[in-house]
């Protein structure tokens, strides 16, 4: 206190001698004042040389400017780094304030904030012709808990020397480095190579719009056992079968850039196609055909709900053929439409003449009983005169046949006349040789 208040009677002296006009006052008290505040003040250093410099640069700035009352703070805050480059200041306080520029008493009590290693933070000597086993071990016996490796497929044959060798190494968002530090609370990530006769490419055969069996074989035969496939509903008939697209291990193959992919032969391989099997396709049917038949066709285009109905004709010529067919309620002839669900409900409208069949069975059944009474008729009149011929005295006349009575001039001859015989009346109406 007696220090700075004598500072402040200085500095106040110094003011009045310059105010006045005589020269060599203001010379001898200049000098004196000047030689005070150098040694009692220093300039703080400027904001661009401290904050992010390492911390000894920035403490050798402090102590060269004049400042005693120095002291730093650690920040364990790095997760990563190198030892030698990573303690930089945060930030500088003095006088509780965070940071100030101009002159300070030496005495100033100067508090530098910088950062360092996270106190788990270390070095780890990796060495990458350790096998993934080794190097997963290393990491584990240094207190690094959240391991992830990452297997890189590669077929076996001709890569033999690759097995189980690290490719990369990732620590957080850091690719590892042997002379850096990092702190055991960052996710390691390890990927390395899986050499396995498990292991199979998948073929670049494969192509956009193949034929589902094709895209099938090829990948058997390339040794992938865990195929499934997804149908896509396509009215289209023409594109039944058809790869849409195909998904190996959740990986969606992209058909225009084959870059090579290796995957293990159960990796789920799901394959998207087109699927026109629930549609049917009308076929052509003539006119003139029978409903049986007409129905036998549709059943074996692939329609499965198909019923019959009637529609009354007396033209008996038509009787059974096709009149139309209605799908789900459209009449196909109204429609240029061919290709249907196959469980549209299909009627067959078919021409029907039952009444007219059964009246021209009535009447020709009244004429055959009519000419059945006719003939009865006749046979019974038959009988009649045979019975009369039988019961006729006997006679001396007789004819061979009806040239014979043509020739005695009997013919007609009448039952009761001389020479009648039934075997000369042949449709026995008793009148013989008409």
């Amino acid at each position: 206190m007696e220090q700075e208040f004598r500072y402040t009677q200085k500095k106040s002296l110094l003011k009045k001698v310059v105010n006045k006009k005589t020269g060599l006052g203001i010379g001898a008290v200049a000098v004196t004042a000047m030689a005070g505040n150098a040694f009692f003040f220093a300039e703080l250093p400027k904001r661009d040389l401290v904050y992010g410099q390492q911390i000894e640069s920035a403490i050798q700035l402090y102590e060269d400017a004049g400042f005693t009352n120095i002291q730093k703070i650690e920040m364990p805050d790095l997760e990563y780094g190198q030892y030698f480059e990573s303690e930089v200041v945060d930030r500088v306080v003095s006088e509780d304030t965070i940071w100030q520029e101009g002159t300070v008493f030496k005495s100033t009590p100067i508090t530098i904030f910088y950062h360092v290693a996270k106190g788990d933070a270390k070095e780890i000597a990796i060495s990458f012709d350790k096998k993934v086993q080794q190097i997963e071990r290393t990491f584990k016996n240094e207190g690094f808990t959240d391991l992830e490796l990452e297997a890189i497929l590669l077929p076996k044959n001709g890569n033999e020397e690759k097995t189980d060798v690290v490719e990369s190494i990732t620590i957080g968002n850091y690719t590892y480095n042997s002379d850096y530090f990092y702190s055991s609370s960052l996710p390691v990530f390890i990927r390395y190579y899986d050499v396995s006769e498990d292991n199979k490419v998948v073929p670049k055969t494969l192509q956009l719009k193949q034929q589902k069996k094709e895209a099938e074989k090829i990948l058997k035969d390339a040794g992938f056992n865990n195929l499934q496939f997804e149908g896509v509903e396509e009215k289209d008939l023409s594109k039944n079968g058809q790869i849409l697209s195909i998904t190996l291990d959740g990986i969606d193959y992209d058909f225009e850039n084959q870059t090579e992919l290796v995957l293990k032969n159960n990796s789920l391989v799901k394959l998207r196609f087109s699927d026109s099997s629930s549609f049917a396709k009308l076929p052509t049917i003539a006119p003139a055909t029978k409903s049986s038949d007409v129905k036998k066709q549709l059943e074996e285009a692939g329609f499965t709900k198909i019923q019959l109905e009637k529609e009354e004709t007396a033209d008996i010529s038509r009787h059974d053929t096709l009149s139309s067919i209605t799908i789900d309620g459209q009449v196909q002839s109204d429609t240029t439409e061919t290709v249907f669900k196959k469980e549209s409900k299909v009627t067959i409208r078919y021409y029907s003449a039952e009444k007219a069949i059964a009246e021209e069975a009535r009447k020709k059944e009244e004429a055959r009983l009519a000419e059945e009474a006719k003939q009865a008729a006749v046979v019974s009149q038959q009988a009649s005169q045979i019975q009369q011929f039988a019961q006729a005295p006997s006679q001396s006349v007789y004819y061979k046949n009806c040239t014979a009575a043509r020739n005695a001039g009997a013919a007609p001859v009448r039952i009761g006349d001389p020479g009648y015989a039934p075997h000369l009346d042949r449709d026995g109406d008793g009148i013989g040789c008409e």
